[in-house]
């Protein structure tokens, strides 16, 4: 799956325990709504393909025939991707902030209520924040601190992989119709929200993004995902609202990456005061 990522460079051992370490400092919520991010930012047309896949074996979905042929407006699909686009994570710099709110009808314990997020890049250097967990992604090492467990993972530097960029309108509207999805816009004072909506699909139901209608600056993201295993019940939908609060192409990453967490001294890796009462796992050789 195309996907925004941090792939772990040097020794292979360090790898391994980087990856089983990492998931228990970083809860579910934090991976799973990250990767919710990631995708709705860029990648949603490529997931769906993706989870189409899986989600069949697992799903009875009745096969709907069309019968109409849908008529594609490429003037309003050009300009949601131009709203989009100042979503896209792939840029080599960017700065997006919000909180996200997100209920799972398969699961009433896995919900968010007006969650912080932050995610700054400039080239390699990341800090991301979701809720109670941050990563720093430095040139020197990376650290993820988790506040409400207080505990600090030092690990090596990891390398941010950009995904595929965002298809081409001639590629996306191709797409739209392929997957089944009606676009369609409405205008409410100064904002607009246009939407890719098809209710009976495997795992995208609907896609909408709201926008400032003379700007385009993006405000709110919406998506309607569908159970993996009961895709045919609305009821069991995952449904996430990003409110987006910046979406700048300026990532303030110096700021964001100023915080102090460790320190060298005597040759060893030491917690700042800032974060007394942490318990500091160090991984970084």
């Amino acid at each position: 799956m195309a996907s925004l990522h941090l792939r772990k460079t040097g020794h292979h051992l360090e790898n391994q325990t980087y990856n089983i370490l990492a998931m228990k400092i970083i809860p579910t919520k934090f991976v799973a709504l990250s990767l919710f991010l990631l995708l709705a930012c860029t990648t949603i047309f490529a997931y769906t393909k993706y989870s189409k896949k899986t989600a069949l074996k697992k799903a009875k979905i009745a096969v709907i025939d069309s019968v109409k042929t849908p008529v594609l407006d490429v003037a309003l699909l050009e300009r949601f991707k131009k709203v989009c686009e100042k979503l896209d994570v792939n840029r080599k710099e960017f700065l997006l902030t919000g909180v996200i709110n997100a209920t799972d009808g398969a699961d009433t314990s896995e919900h968010l209520d007006k969650t912080t997020y932050i995610y700054s890049r400039k080239n390699q250097l990341m800090y991301t924040r979701m809720g109670e967990v941050e990563i720093f992604n430095t040139k020197e090492h990376c650290i993820t601190v988790n506040h409400q467990q207080k505990k600090i993972l030092l690990s090596s530097p990891k390398e941010v992989v950009s995904a595929s960029l965002f298809p081409d309108i001639k590629k996306l509207g191709e797409f739209v119709l392929d997957e089944g999805y009606t676009i369609k816009s409405v205008s409410d004072s100064n904002n607009e929200t246009i939407s890719l909506v098809n209710p009976n699909h495997i795992s995208c139901k609907a896609y909408r993004v709201t926008f400032d209608a003379s700007s385009l600056k993006p405000k709110l993201l919406h998506f309607r995902m569908s159970s993996f295993y009961e895709a045919e019940d609305p009821k069991m939908d995952k449904i996430v609202d990003f409110y987006i609060n910046q979406a700048s192409s300026n990532s303030e990453i110096d700021h964001y990456l100023s915080k102090k967490v460790v320190i060298k001294q005597d040759r060893q890796w030491r917690l700042t005061p800032q974060f007394d009462g942490y318990q500091l796992i160090n991984i970084f050789k």
